[in-house]
């Protein structure tokens, strides 16, 4: 993490000022908190943004000094109003330069006002006069709560602020003050708290204060102007999304059966695990037409069905760590033989950056997970070795999904690559500094955001650049959704606000003749979900997914060999049964040939959030015990 905030640190701190007029962009007041010896003060700054044509570089001067999350603050508000103004911020470079009179200063707090100069630089706009405000943004466009607002409020009142906008839910606010009791002799002092209703206290100051929920209504009501943003009709589960994705499922329900028999005939019904209750619920979802979640599950119980058989494998075998070097072998030779299959599919070009980087992120985290893998219990060292198996499977159902038209050069590729990279390190990094001050955190980010880093620096460093770019997407959508969960709203009216960005995104890619299947995927896969939570993410990478994918297009040319090649088949030895089928199929059949789940403990609701792969039998343990 060191290292990561290093490389944040310097990318931010260097600023061409020199290059920069008065003419070129926008001053925005500021207010945040300072503390003067015993007691918090609100200070009144200057800030002033610039956008130009560049390379997406977010350059912050301060003086002298701010803290980081005054410079992810930034960072973040170049990335939203990049997104709600729709230009492709990594062909703009964006200026911060902030007058702090103090190194201690919260810079969260000026994220919203940062955002609505930027969005209005972009559109060459002026902002009103008398107009300041105080809110962190989050990256759903929200505004968050912040601290010390009744002394924001006085120093925005002695600046000559007529309207001061705070974020909602944030209009009472406790304060401290201090009671004194003096004799012969002594002085008592005591800190006493009362709440402050700062529209009241706004009046006695001459400052009319408002609540403001999002960034759309601090635009107007800062510059005048209106940013709207039209639902989009129309079906996102398209025939051409179900042409693609229902003969895998189809192939994969049936492998998955079974395979589901031929671990029957090997152990008891109730070694079977959480098999049969997964492949259940895989075909509920394939029944409803949901076929990337039912592929997912099928993946998920395939895992769970390969470790019991390789699991009774080891348990049969007199040498057990040869079986378990031999089991390694086996597995290499699927990762092996799936990053053979993803070089001849880029041999000629990437053609497809979705389900190219797909394939290349599941490869890349099958092989790290059998080169982390801990041997010293065998048997959760199988179930790693299965899984990272299938993973490494997955990577060729992607691959089989690749149709584009359109060779994305390498170097566009390995450009953007490296910028998502950065923004990556950025936001999260920034989210660990929130979190921390927050919540007291000092472990690393919650979730799998810094996972997502770790391997996109992995995939870039080896010319994955597809990989890298979605697994940095994911990174920042994880960790801008913590960011988000942080502010004051209603969650319901978030999975609606996003599910309904993510269908304006796909629709918005189709109408430029993209059908972005994984984009969709993630969509559908959203859709099955139960937590709020895990929605707005899901819903979240589906949108940057096709937003990116219009991108990544829009640079293409023409390929002029559009035939996929064969995918590599790795086969498995067989075990012998212990039993025949006859004699297993009374005890692990009902009456219409489904596997008998009665005897099955439930599985806990599976939780991924990119492309097909879910959780493996260890992750399934796992979160049943925190269930």
């Amino acid at each position: 993490m060191k290292s990561l905030l290093l490389v944040f640190l310097l990318f931010s701190l260097v600023v061409p000022v020199g290059a920069i007029s008065a003419d070129d962009g926008v001053s925005v007041p500021l207010v945040a908190d300072y503390i003067g010896g015993r007691h918090e003060e609100g200070v009144f700054l200057d800030a002033f943004v610039v956008v130009r044509p560049g390379d997406g570089h977010v350059f912050v001067d301060t003086s002298p000094y701010a803290q980081v999350d005054l410079q992810g603050s930034a960072r973040l508000a170049a990335m939203v109003a990049s997104d709600i103004t729709g230009i492709d911020q990594a062909e703009y470079d964006f200026y911060y330069v902030i007058n702090v009179p103090s190194p201690i200063i919260g810079g969260p707090s000026a994220g919203a006002a940062l955002t609505v100069a930027t969005v209005a630089a972009i559109n060459n706009w002026s902002l009103i006069d008398g107009v300041a405000m105080t809110g962190t943004i989050s990256p759903d466009n929200s505004i968050g709560p912040v601290g010390g607002i009744p002394h924001k409020l006085e120093a925005a009142a002695e600046n000559g602020v007529t309207l001061f906008l705070i974020p909602e839910g944030q209009r009472k606010a406790t304060v401290l003050y201090e009671t004194r009791k003096s004799g012969p002799g002594f002085v008592f002092t005591e800190t006493k708290t009362k709440v402050v209703d700062l529209v009241e206290m706004g009046k006695d100051l001459g400052v009319k204060v408002e609540e403001v929920s999002d960034i759309y209504e601090a635009i107007r009501l800062m510059t005048g102007k209106e940013l709207t943003v039209e639902e989009v009709g129309g079906k996102v589960i398209s025939g051409d999304y179900i042409e693609a994705l229902k003969p895998l499922a189809t192939s994969l329900r049936a492998e998955a059966r079974g395979m589901y028999s031929d671990t029957a005939l090997l152990v008891n019904e109730d070694l079977l695990g959480d098999a049969g209750e997964i492949l259940q619920r895989a075909d509920e979802m394939y029944g409803e037409g949901n076929y990337y979640t039912a592929t997912s599950l099928y993946f998920n119980a395939m895992v769970v069905l390969r470790g019991i058989q390789w699991r009774e494998e080891y348990n049969r075998a007199e040498n057990k760590d040869e079986v378990l070097v031999e089991l390694r072998e086996r597995v290499y030779r699927q990762i092996n033989a799936s990053e053979m299959d993803i070089e001849r599919f880029k041999s000629e070009g990437v053609r497809d950056p979705e389900t190219i980087g797909a394939a290349e992120s599941r490869v890349t985290r099958a092989r790290q997970m059998v080169e982390h893998a801990d041997r010293r219990d065998p048997l959760e060292y199988i179930k790693a070795l299965a899984f990272a198996n299938e993973r490494a499977r997955t990577a060729q159902w992607w691959l089989t999904l690749t149709k584009s038209e359109l060779i994305v050069p390498e170097e566009e590729l390995r450009r953007r690559a490296g910028w998502y990279l950065s923004q990556a390190q950025s936001v999260t990094t920034y989210a660990e500094t929130l979190l921390s001050e927050a919540t007291q955190y000092h472990g690393s980010l919650p979730g799998a955001a810094s996972e997502y880093v770790t391997n996109a620096r992995i995939q870039f460093e080896r010319g994955y650049y597809s990989g890298a770019i979605f697994d940095s997407i994911h990174a920042i959508v994880e960790a801008s959704t913590l960011i988000g969960l942080m502010s004051a709203g209603d969650v319901e009216e978030r999975v609606k606000k996003s599910e309904q960005e993510a269908k304006n995104a796909i629709m918005e890619a189709r109408h430029r003749g993209i059908e972005p299947t994984l984009a969709i995927s993630v969509y559908e896969y959203g859709k099955t979900l139960a937590e709020a939570e895990e929605q707005i993410t899901q819903y979240k990478y589906a949108r940057s997914i096709a937003k990116t994918t219009v991108i990544l297009n829009s640079k293409g040319v023409n390929a002029t060999n559009t035939t996929n090649p064969p995918i590599t088949k790795i086969t498995h030895p067989t075990i012998k049964a212990t039993r025949s089928a006859k004699e297993k199929k009374s005890d692990t059949t009902g009456k219409e040939g489904r596997p008998n789940t009665k005897r099955v403990t439930p599985a806990p609701r599976v939780h991924s959030i990119l492309a097909c792969i879910i959780a493996s039998a260890a992750l399934l343990s796992r979160r049943k015990e925190k269930q």
